[in-house]
């Protein structure tokens, strides 16, 4: 949830963000590559890094969202994948 975000990173422990489709999904975020391309990019205004979990729950989907969002901003965007068999192949 953006509006945590401050909150947490205001303690200083923390380095980066990372990001989960279903906790985006439980906070009402739309997981599509143009949503969290903007999410990302509100995120490096306040850190470093952005860990992002590609998405879909096929190996194709995996690949296809996680070379988009690794396109995103290649230096500081890290792509996760689930860890399935589906997540696995992907990477």
């Amino acid at each position: 949830d953006e509006k945590q975000w401050d909150q947490y990173l205001s303690l200083g422990i923390w380095d980066g963000i990372t990001t989960n489709p279903l906790l985006c999904r439980r906070a009402g975020v739309e997981v599509t590559e143009e949503r969290l391309g903007k999410l990302v990019g509100n995120a490096l205004d306040k850190v470093d890094e952005v860990m992002v979990q590609a998405w879909g729950g096929t190996v194709d989907s995996y690949v296809t969202t996680g070379t988009a969002l690794g396109k995103l901003e290649p230096k500081r965007v890290i792509v996760k994948l689930p860890l399935t068999r589906q997540g696995v192949e992907a990477a």
